[in-house]
């Protein structure tokens, strides 16, 4: 019977000693589940300054926009007894066409590509149809190159005639 009690007595402390790691590992896990907590806690309040402090800067920034706007539209009343000027009337004349024009090349240049796109040269050999074809494409790119240098070169006009009117 002591026998019998002495393997039962080591069953029961092999058991507690398993628990008793267990219950260490869980001890582990909950100290470093607590140390994550409170460093979770800690960025939470640095998280909530910051958004504090860029929350003030929107509400300046908003009563700045607001001031602004006031601004703008007490320049505009006292300017609304004003006539516009035939410059001004021109230039706005002038703006309105380059939007036109800007959006009919636009749709020139789509319809043109669209057009391309069509009528692409077949690959391999396609007879005098496929030169006739290449030769058009090759046309159309030196009349696209030409394009782009007349507006540069537009654009270097208008620049010019701008810098001679503010002298």
């Amino acid at each position: 019977e002591l026998e019998r009690d002495a393997v039962e007595y080591l069953k029961e402390s092999k058991r507690v000693a398993q628990y008793d790691a267990i219950l260490r590992d869980s001890q582990r896990s909950l100290s470093a589940l607590s140390q994550q907590t409170s460093t979770l806690l800690l960025q939470q309040t640095e998280l909530e300054g910051a958004l504090n402090g860029i929350g003030v800067f929107h509400n300046e920034l908003e009563s700045n926009m607001d001031v602004l706007e006031s601004q703008v539209d007490q320049l505009f009343g006292a300017q609304s007894h004003m006539v516009p000027s035939d410059s001004d009337m021109s230039r706005e004349n002038a703006y309105a066409t380059a939007v036109q024009c800007e959006q009919r090349l636009a749709v020139l240049s789509q319809n043109i590509t669209g057009a391309l796109q069509q009528v692409a040269p077949p690959s391999g050999d396609g007879g005098e149809t496929a030169d006739i074809l290449k030769i058009l494409h090759q046309h159309q790119m030196q009349l696209a190159q030409l394009e782009q240098a007349s507006r540069a070169m537009e654009s270097d006009i208008t620049q010019l005639n701008v810098a001679l009117n503010t002298q």
